[in-house]
């Protein structure tokens, strides 16, 4: 499919999803989960095995959803552009593909965003490593993260110190064995029966956990590191 037509067919389900691609990922993966924990309770197991891993398919398609609204959304609404991000030039249109473009009034985000197959961790790494002219994984590792209680007004001072968590992204990063794991499921469930991926109720609920993890503290850093940026006519949501 050209660049152009995935774009249109993208925007042509904006309907029927939350535009918060967080809302969005959730809502698809529970309607998986919901799916599945039926049949953990009264399938067979067999069947309980097929649906473990038609769940690791619909997660891995979820996962590609997610990056390619975080991609999309970090260059329209960040206010990247050609003359910011040079390297995001690569994508390549016919003189009809650019009519195509401009009477549907496609944007920067949306063409680059489906440029992109995100079938791996390190397909992200290259987006965002393009789209922010950095080394993303390398910045992520050693990004640190710090959690602090709110503290409610009513609460007693005899609970003691406001609690205080701090990691760097190298933890989530090493979720990455668990994504590629979770791929090689989705590929042979795909393209051929899967039955080769015997998969526990444990580890699929590992390697959710992991695309989960994943996905929310690189898509915060990305976040954060937007704001570093200077871009002139970024749009605040």
């Amino acid at each position: 499919m050209k660049a152009i037509d995935k774009a249109l067919a993208v925007r042509r389900n904006w309907p029927f999803k939350s535009p918060d691609p967080r809302i969005a990922y959730r809502n698809r993966t529970r309607r998986a989960w919901s799916i599945l924990n039926l049949v953990e309770k009264h399938g067979s197991p067999s069947v309980r095995y097929e649906a473990r891993r038609l769940f690791i398919v619909a997660t891995c398609a979820a996962f590609e959803s997610f990056w390619r609204d975080i991609i999309r959304d970090t260059i329209d609404q960040g206010g990247i552009s050609l003359r910011s991000a040079p390297q995001l030039g690569k994508v390549m249109f016919s003189v009809a593909d650019v009519s195509e473009v401009l009477g549907q009034r496609l944007t920067l985000g949306e063409l680059v965003a489906v440029a992109y197959t995100f079938q791996s961790p390190e397909a992200v790494d290259q987006a965002l490593s393009d789209v922010l002219g950095i080394k993303a994984f390398s910045e992520f590792a050693n990004w640190e993260v710090v959690f602090r209680e709110v503290p409610r007004k009513n609460r007693s001072r005899k609970r003691g110190p406001l609690l205080k968590a701090s990691f760097k992204g190298s933890v989530p990063l090493k979720s990455i064995f668990d994504i590629h794991r979770a791929f090689a499921v989705r590929h042979d469930t795909v393209h051929d029966t899967g039955a080769r991926h015997w998969l526990s109720g444990i580890e699929t609920n590992r390697l959710a956990h992991s695309v989960w993890e994943f996905n929310e503290f690189l898509s915060l850093f990305v976040e954060r590191r937007l704001e570093t940026i200077p871009t002139p006519h970024r749009v605040r949501r």
